[in-house]
């Protein structure tokens, strides 16, 4: 059985073998991996910024946990804000 690409399918105009909707996925797919690959870097970022702030004020866990929770609360609400505009584009 041959292998049709996406762009073969998009090139004749044959949309019966294409599996995906022209243009939407690709888009779709980007937003997603950039949060992705966005979200764990708050927890890690801020988390490291309690770390060595514990350090330099001998605080010893209490300001890393701080920054953990607050990377946790910022990552959440990143996947809130991204969702819920991505909601209002497609109502679009």
């Amino acid at each position: 059985m041959p292998v049709v690409t996406l762009r073969a399918c998009r090139n004749k105009g044959d949309q019966k073998h294409a599996s995906m909707p022209s243009g939407k996925l690709p888009k779709e797919f980007a937003k997603a991996y950039s949060l992705a690959m966005e979200l764990p870097l708050h927890v890690v970022i801020l988390g490291g910024a309690g770390y060595f702030a514990d350090d330099y004020f001998e605080t010893e866990p209490v300001l890393l946990i701080a920054g953990i929770i607050l990377g946790v609360a910022s990552m959440v609400y990143r996947v809130l804000y991204k969702d819920g505009n991505r909601n209002e584009e497609a109502k679009k």
